[in-house]
This record gives C-alpha cells, sequence and structure tokens, in this order.
C-alpha cells in the first residue's frame, strides 16, 4: 500500500520534468571590447515526444541594454529535435557581464536558463 500511494505522489515529478534541454549551461565568450560582437552556438534539445515553441529568449539588462542577443527569439523544436541558435555579445560598457538567459515556450515544464558570462573592454588604450 505505501509502495502505491509513494508512486502516486511521485508521478506529478515526472510529468513536471524539463522538456528542453540545453548543451552547455554556461556561454563564456572572453574578452570583447564595444567595436566586436562575438556569437557562440547553443543547441537546445526537445527531449519529449511533442513539438515544442520557443516564444520567448528573456535577456536581462546591464544599465537599461543588453549586451546579449540573439536574432532568433521565436521558432518551434520538434518531437525529440534539437535547434541550433547562435547567442551573441556585444557589449557597451568596460565590465564584467554575468547574466542569464531565460528559454520560455509553450510545454508544461519549468523554463530552461542558461548562464552568460563576458568581460567587456575598451577599444582605445586610454580606457585599459
Amino acid at each position: 500500500m505505501k509502495r502505491i500511494l509513494l508512486f502516486t505522489l511521485s508521478i506529478p515529478l515526472f510529468l513536471s520534468a524539463q522538456v528542453l534541454t540545453v548543451d552547455q549551461s554556461q556561454l563564456s565568450f572572453g574578452s570583447v571590447n564595444e567595436l566586436t560582437t562575438d556569437s557562440l552556438p547553443l543547441v537546445i534539445t526537445n527531449t519529449s515526444a511533442s513539438p515544442v515553441t520557443v516564444n520567448q529568449l528573456k535577456f536581462y539588462t546591464t544599465y537599461n541594454s543588453s549586451p546579449f542577443s540573439t536574432s532568433e527569439t521565436n521558432f518551434t523544436i520538434a518531437a525529440n529535435g534539437n535547434k541550433t541558435i547562435y547567442v551573441k555579445f556585444n557589449p557597451e560598457h568596460n565590465i564584467q557581464h554575468n547574466s542569464e538567459m531565460v528559454i520560455k515556450h509553450t510545454a508544461n515544464s519549468g523554463f530552461t536558463s542558461v548562464d552568460l558570462i563576458g568581460q567587456g573592454t575598451y577599444s582605445k588604450v586610454y580606457y585599459s
């Protein structure tokens, strides 16, 4: 009887597991100056048997702008499929950026996040 109760209570845990996974939990861009843009690939995998629509890639801001971005923000990943996106880093400030990208989607599970790190530098020697 205890096993049946334990199994019944654990079913919601399996149903709410992450549907989208990423091949890297962190993207590290290194040092990039304000005149250039660097980009890194990220593979997003749909582990479910149904298509999942990503409806937003949310980036957080530093000083009212986000140094991180991507050109694709709305797309569908086929069942058991994957999609490669390129995350860009273009800093405006001479600081260490440590932020998150949150992958929001239509599946009934928690959103997926990726840690984003990059050092912004200025191209002119004066600011070194």
